[in-house]
Formats: structure tokens, sequence, C-alpha cells
């Protein structure tokens, strides 16, 4: 058993990070999935993250990335928010909260910008064993009241929020 798998950030090269993982759960024979207690990502890594603790498949993953390209990355930079907002709600739920996914446990990260120096975010779908404010105090949100959705737009898109 594989306790940990970090998914890194890198836009597209997602891509890759899901070829990579496709190759080795063939030479593994089965889903690598089996194998991992948790899931953690920054950026592209936590929409994988997220994605594989909602249940889906890496197959699933890279069919996610072709339909954003299709969808959402289409024309010049700046893409629309719009957009991007509502392709991560079809895909993860308007009220999905981090909560409700398991059985693996997932983190993602995020920065907060508005504050000064920016404040690191973590957001995932389990309590931690101590008290409310020491888990405000390591910079965890509650899973109760985290949209998946968000979260991901938040690690990925570099939204500022308080």
């Amino acid at each position: 058993m594989v306790n940990l798998v970090s998914l890194d950030g890198g836009g597209v090269r997602g891509l890759i990070l899901i070829q990579i993982l496709l190759h080795i759960e063939r030479l593994l024979g089965h889903s690598i999935t089996k194998y991992i207690h948790w899931f953690a990502g920054t950026s592209t890594g936590a929409m994988i993250a997220l994605a594989l603790a909602k249940g889906d498949s890496l197959r699933d993953c890279q069919s996610l990335y072709l339909r954003m390209k299709d969808e959402i990355f289409v024309g010049r930079k700046p893409y629309s928010e719009k957009v991007i907002e509502e392709f991560l709600r079809i895909h993860f739920g308007k009220k999905t909260t981090m909560a409700q996914l398991g059985p693996k446990r997932v983190v993602v990260t995020a920065t907060s910008v508005r504050t000064n120096p920016p404040k690191l975010r973590l957001f995932r779908n389990y309590t931690l064993p101590l008290g409310k404010s020491e888990n405000i105090a390591l910079g965890f949100e509650d899973p109760s009241k985290s949209l998946v959705w968000k979260c991901a737009r938040y690690s990925r898109y570099g939204i500022s929020f308080s």
C-alpha cells in the first residue's frame, strides 16, 4: 500500500501525470487507486486528486482534461471565469462538499492572496483530531463547508479569497 500520492501542478502537464499513472496502472494490472490511501494536490494536481477521491478513474480524468481543452481553453487568455466555474460545478457537483468525498482522504492546497503575506489554505475531506480553533490555526478549512468545485477552482486558477 502507498500512504500518499502527491500530484503537482503544471496546467496541461496534468495529462502527462495522468499518462504516467495509467502506465503504472497497466503494470499493476488493476486500478492504482486500490493502493493509495491519500491524495494530495496543487493546481492541476488538485483537480486530479479531487476527481480520484470522487471515484473517477484515470481514464475519466484524461477525458476531463480533453473536455477542458475543448470547452474552456479556447481563444486567448484570460479564459472565461464563468465557463471555468460552470465546468467545475457540473463535474464535481454544485453542492458536493469535501466531507462527502471518500473513503480515500484528499487534501488540496490554495493560497489566499488577499492577505500580506499570502496565506496557505488547506482543503481536505477529513477532520483533524484537534479542536476547531487548532484546525483553523493550521490552515485547514471545515470540510463540511468547503464545496469541491470551489476547492478545485481556488487551487487551480489562483482565485483570490479571504
